[in-house]
């Protein structure tokens, strides 16, 4: 099930700049193993599920799973082939900014092995580049 919030103040926002700031020393609070972003990006819902999904299939329920990203900010979108003016769009899809350094998901799982290929798997469903860390 993709995420969202439950609530929200306001319920559309600005999209903003990515920053391109760097968290330094990143550590790891739950688990073991972790997967960090490279580079600045948005990490949308659908991107977030598919890469827990993944992680999962390969775990095959060997360890722990924690996601340290949370989309909480909405993209809005107009339908194709409407004309311009008459407000913003609807709500079209949930997304998080990610900067460089951030932690995304923490494992804790009895092999390094199974980590880095359930880790490595993952990174594939992300449009960005990753590093694992442990």
């Amino acid at each position: 099930m993709l995420s969202k919030p439950k609530f929200r103040k306001f319920n559309k926002a600005h999209k903003g700049r990515l920053l391109q700031k760097h968290i330094s020393h990143p550590s790891l609070v739950f688990g073991e193993f972790g997967l960090i972003a490279k580079e600045p990006s948005r990490l949308t819902a659908s991107q977030i599920y598919a890469a827990v999904l993944a992680i999962k299939r390969t775990l095959k329920r060997e360890g722990k799973l924690w996601v340290r990203v949370f989309p909480h900010i909405p993209m809005t979108k107009k339908p194709a082939e409407v004309r311009m003016g008459k407000g913003k769009g609807n709500i079209h899809l949930w997304y998080t900014k990610v900067v460089p350094g951030s932690i995304l998901f923490e494992l804790d799982c009895p092999h390094h092995a199974l980590a880095l290929s359930a880790l490595t798997i993952a990174d594939s469903k992300l449009p960005f580049k990753t590093q694992f860390i442990s």
